[in-house]
Protein backbone atom coordinates (compact mmCIF):
# COMPACT_ATOMS: atom_id res chain seq x y z
CA UNK A 1 0.00 0.00 0.00
CA UNK A 2 1.14 3.20 -1.00
CA UNK A 3 1.40 6.20 1.66
CA UNK A 4 -0.12 9.21 1.31
CA UNK A 5 2.30 12.02 0.35
CA UNK A 6 2.53 14.72 2.98
CA UNK A 7 -0.01 17.62 2.23
CA UNK A 8 3.14 20.06 2.63
CA UNK A 9 5.28 18.41 -0.12
CA UNK A 10 2.10 18.44 -2.49
CA UNK A 11 2.08 22.09 -2.03
CA UNK A 12 5.60 23.00 -1.97
CA UNK A 13 6.35 24.97 -5.59
CA UNK A 14 2.60 25.13 -6.40
CA UNK A 15 1.69 28.19 -3.73
CA UNK A 16 1.31 30.21 -6.85
CA UNK A 17 -1.63 28.09 -8.39
CA UNK A 18 -3.13 27.24 -4.93
CA UNK A 19 -3.09 31.09 -4.20
CA UNK A 20 -4.79 32.54 -7.80
CA UNK A 21 -7.98 29.34 -7.28
CA UNK A 22 -8.62 31.52 -3.66
CA UNK A 23 -8.89 34.85 -4.97
CA UNK A 24 -5.20 36.47 -4.79
CA UNK A 25 -4.40 38.91 -7.81
CA UNK A 26 -1.53 38.14 -10.04
CA UNK A 27 -0.24 41.38 -8.22
CA UNK A 28 -0.41 40.40 -4.46
CA UNK A 29 1.70 36.83 -6.02
CA UNK A 30 4.53 38.85 -7.99
CA UNK A 31 6.79 39.32 -5.25
CA UNK A 32 6.44 43.13 -5.37
CA UNK A 33 5.37 45.31 -2.79
CA UNK A 34 1.67 45.29 -2.85
CA UNK A 35 -1.39 46.23 -0.39
CA UNK A 36 -1.21 43.39 1.98
CA UNK A 37 -4.40 41.21 2.04
CA UNK A 38 -4.26 40.53 5.82
CA UNK A 39 -3.84 44.08 6.78
CA UNK A 40 -5.10 46.37 4.43
CA UNK A 41 -1.81 47.86 4.30
CA UNK A 42 -1.18 49.94 1.29
CA UNK A 43 2.89 48.66 0.62
CA UNK A 44 3.61 46.64 3.11
CA UNK A 45 2.88 43.27 1.75
CA UNK A 46 5.37 40.59 0.16
CA UNK A 47 4.77 37.50 -1.85
CA UNK A 48 8.45 35.91 -1.92
CA UNK A 49 7.65 32.09 -1.94
CA UNK A 50 11.38 30.96 -0.19
CA UNK A 51 11.78 27.31 -0.99
CA UNK A 52 8.57 26.82 -2.83
CA UNK A 53 6.62 27.18 0.54
CA UNK A 54 4.39 30.02 -0.12
CA UNK A 55 6.32 32.45 2.23
CA UNK A 56 5.17 35.88 2.69
CA UNK A 57 6.77 39.34 4.55
CA UNK A 58 4.37 42.01 5.43
CA UNK A 59 5.61 44.72 7.54
CA UNK A 60 3.05 45.29 10.14
CA UNK A 61 1.54 41.37 10.15
CA UNK A 62 5.27 39.62 10.45
CA UNK A 63 6.01 36.92 8.16
CA UNK A 64 4.70 33.09 7.17
CA UNK A 65 4.11 30.33 5.19
CA UNK A 66 1.52 29.66 2.53
CA UNK A 67 -0.99 27.98 4.94
CA UNK A 68 -0.83 31.10 6.94
CA UNK A 69 -1.58 33.04 4.11
CA UNK A 70 -4.55 31.27 3.45
CA UNK A 71 -5.78 30.37 6.52
CA UNK A 72 -5.22 34.05 7.77
CA UNK A 73 -6.98 35.53 4.76
CA UNK A 74 -10.14 32.61 4.38
CA UNK A 75 -10.21 32.13 8.31
CA UNK A 76 -9.64 28.64 7.58
CA UNK A 77 -8.36 25.55 9.55
CA UNK A 78 -5.30 23.64 8.42
CA UNK A 79 -7.14 20.27 7.58
CA UNK A 80 -9.82 22.54 5.53
CA UNK A 81 -6.66 23.79 3.78
CA UNK A 82 -4.85 20.54 3.23
CA UNK A 83 -8.15 19.10 2.54
CA UNK A 84 -8.85 21.58 -0.29
CA UNK A 85 -5.43 21.42 -1.71
CA UNK A 86 -5.85 17.72 -2.02
CA UNK A 87 -8.72 17.93 -4.03
CA UNK A 88 -6.97 20.32 -5.95
CA UNK A 89 -3.36 18.80 -6.81
CA UNK A 90 -3.84 15.21 -5.76
CA UNK A 91 -2.69 13.36 -3.01
CA UNK A 92 -1.02 10.60 -3.84
CA UNK A 93 3.06 10.01 -4.39
CA UNK A 94 4.41 10.12 -7.99
CA UNK A 95 5.38 6.23 -8.54
CA UNK A 96 8.65 5.57 -10.76
CA UNK A 97 9.22 2.03 -11.82
CA UNK A 98 12.70 0.55 -13.27
CA UNK A 99 12.82 0.37 -16.80
CA UNK A 100 12.48 -3.11 -18.50
CA UNK A 101 11.95 -4.96 -15.09
CA UNK A 102 8.84 -7.32 -16.19
CA UNK A 103 7.70 -7.50 -12.67
CA UNK A 104 7.36 -3.37 -12.58
CA UNK A 105 8.92 -3.65 -8.95
CA UNK A 106 8.29 -0.01 -7.30
CA UNK A 107 11.93 0.85 -6.99
CA UNK A 108 10.73 4.85 -5.29
CA UNK A 109 8.51 7.00 -4.42
CA UNK A 110 8.75 10.40 -4.37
Amino acid sequence: MLKETPVKDIARGRWQEILSKHGFTTQQLSGRHCPCPLCGGKDRFRFDDRNGNGTYFCSHCGAGDGFMLLGKVKNMKFADIAQQIRSLLGHLPTVKFQAGDPQRDLIRQQ
